[in-house]
């Protein structure tokens, strides 16, 4: 579990705590890689290595055919000593290696993306399970925004600039070491006036860029969460923005956040790859002045070997030593997705997982008991205080009360949404919210809909609205047909293009309030609940079409419990009993008849 100060943790912690989420099968693959970064590194030096006698044959063959141990090597090879046979050879041995050395160098890369971006997709789904699984306090409390971006976004930022990079940095220092080694052997002296330069140049840039590229990525994170906002915010508006043509609020607020965006990662763009720019010429600078160095000390006839093996290795080199910075840089340049990542990757779950226990399963509600139950807002905030009733089951109940009165939370706590602050909640005369009753808490909920005054509908088929959660080919229409008669919702699905295969559009645009109303109420038909509960469920409904719902309900063979807020008189008549709150307590509770004749 993350600390409360994980923001603050250093880009080393927050790895430690990236690799400690990965699974079994992909710390294996890590280590398979990194076999292959091994075998790439041999490769590549083997590619450098046979350069060398490739170049002293060009220079001198006379002198190189000379040596003794080329003598005894090609004639153990059988190949005849003359210039035309040792140059074939040796142009194959160098061909054959630098295409032996790129076919690795390609599985290397094309390993590393595969395994960069299934990491990815391994933390983005966990991040989206844990999300899921938590409790609906927790969604009471969280912005959606941050997960929207954390989810959308900061998990791409993280693969593309935090693992690639990553594992990209160690195959670089792989092969950084192994050419390092070979060109010490083959050309000392420039290789070791680079290697300090190189070293001197890198320790300035890690110095100079790593407060940037830290204070950059708060800067991407909060301006891409509120970039986020302002496009949901407006397209949330969009039937206020153009009725009141205030279009231009809304494109300034969106590009104030996204050009700020953009400022931040096109520096921090250039923070990471400008170190390309500076080394090249230092580099070149230094084997001339290799070339002088030799020259004037007599070694004239060593200078074109040994520079241009050196300069091969360079060219070698440079990406790699590039490639180990810009790993470094791309990571710290992106701490912050990668802490607000972790922190859902590492939540602490205190949710149930679905159980498929007998409890769950055969779970048959007979009565539910609140016993002075209240509950706190953020601890100081009280909401609802000395909560005592009774409901028993196949009873039409009624809740009633001002705005803010407390009666949506006191649904949240019959639905087991959120949990009292104090007192007690019996269902079939255990407490539910006991440790060991987490089975029957479960099975609790799977019994009970809440069809809400606002209707969240996909833009996906009117079936599967529905049959919500279900796989289209398990759908039951006989079923579904009951449900769309029972709430009224034939006639107008009847009509549409497609039926119940008709699409309706992002949260249901292409349908009516009242139309919507129906298709929740369908939904919690569908799933045969035990329980409705109906909040302000059908106020979009006309009077008669709401009276046929409800004693269509009323009148099922086994009628569920019906929990009801509304403010229309006709909606509660049907009531056994109504209950009234005014500031978080129940004041009053009426029989149906006699809160009809007050």
């Amino acid at each position: 579990m993350i600390s409360p100060n994980s923001k603050d943790l250093s880009l080393r912690d927050l790895l430690k705590q990236l690799s400690s989420v990965l699974t079994q099968k992909r710390k294996f693959q890590l280590i398979s890689l990194l076999i292959l970064f091994i075998i790439s590194s041999f490769s590549e030096t083997l590619s450098l290595a046979v350069i060398a006698p490739y170049l002293y044959f060009l220079v001198n063959p006379q002198q190189f055919i000379n040596y003794p141990f080329v003598r005894a090597t090609f004639s153990f090879l059988n190949i005849e000593s003359n210039n035309a046979s040792i140059l074939f050879f040796l142009t194959f041995i160098v061909i054959a290696s630098s295409i032996i050395s790129g076919l690795i160098r390609f599985l290397n890369l094309w390993f590393s993306n595969k395994l960069s971006f299934g990491i990815g997709s391994d933390i983005g789904c966990l991040a989206f399970k844990n999300i899921i699984n938590k409790d609906y306090s927790y969604h009471f409390s969280t912005n959606s925004n941050h997960l929207i971006a954390t989810i959308s976004n900061d998990i791409n930022i993280v693969v593309v600039n935090v693992i690639s990079p990553i594992i990209q940095l160690f195959a670089a220092l792989i092969l950084v070491s192994a050419i390092s080694f070979s060109l010490l052997i083959l050309s000392p002296l420039p290789t070791i006036l680079t290697i300090v330069a190189v070293i001197i140049s890198y320790i300035f840039f890690l110095i100079n860029s790593k407060p940037k590229l830290k204070h950059n990525s708060e800067i991407q994170s909060f301006n891409n969460r509120k970039q986020i906002k302002s496009l949901q915010d407006g397209l949330g508006y969009i039937r206020n923005i153009i009725l009141s043509n205030n279009q231009e609020f809304f494109i300034e607020k969106y590009r104030k956040y996204d050009v700020a965006l953009r400022n931040a990662q096109a520096q921090s763009g250039l923070l990471t790859s400008y170190t390309k720019i500076i080394l090249e010429p230092t580099v070149i600078s230094l084997i001339v002045i290799s070339g002088y160095l030799m020259a004037v000390s007599g070694k004239e006839s060593e200078i074109i070997p040994a520079l241009g093996i050196f300069a091969l290795g360079a060219q070698k080199i440079l990406p790699f030593t590039q490639k180990v910075y810009e790993g470094w840089a791309s990571s710290s340049g992106s701490t912050k997705s990668l802490s607000d990542v972790l922190e859902l990757v590492n939540i602490q779950n205190l949710s149930f997982k679905n159980s498929q226990s007998k409890d769950f399963i055969s779970f048959k509600f007979h009565k539910l008991e609140l016993k002075d139950i209240s509950f706190n807002y953020k601890k100081n905030i009280k909401v609802l205080e000395d909560i005592t009733l009774e409901i028993n089951a196949g009873e039409c109940i009624g809740i009633i009360g001002k705005t803010g009165s407390g009666k949506s939370t006191l649904i949240d706590i019959l639905n087991t949404l959120l949990h009292p602050s104090n007192g007690e909640f019996f269902v079939n005369n255990e407490n539910l919210h006991l440790s060991q009753n987490k089975n029957k808490k479960l099975a609790f909920r799977k019994i009970i809909s809440h069809i809400p005054q606002n209707i969240y509908l996909s833009d996906d088929s009117i079936a599967s609205n529905i049959a919500l959660g279900i796989p289209k080919s398990d759908i039951d229409y006989k079923r579904m047909e009951f449900a769309i008669n029972t709430s009224e919702a034939k006639n107008f699905i009847d009509k549409l293009p497609n039926r119940l295969d008709t699409h309706i559009g992002e949260r249901g645009i292409q349908l009516s309030g009242g139309e919507k109303q129906r298709i929740g109420i369908a939904r919690a038909l569908y799933f045969k609940s035990q329980i409705l509960i109906l909040d302000e469920a059908t106020n979009s409904l006309d009077v008669s079409t709401e009276s046929k719902v409800i004693k269509k309900i009323l009148s099922l063979p086994q009628s569920p419990t019906l929990i009801m807020i509304a403010h229309r008189l006709n909606t509660l008549k049907n009531c056994d009993f109504i209950y009234e709150i005014k500031n978080g307590r129940i004041v009053r509770k009426f029989s149906g008849k006699d809160f009809i004749s007050n």
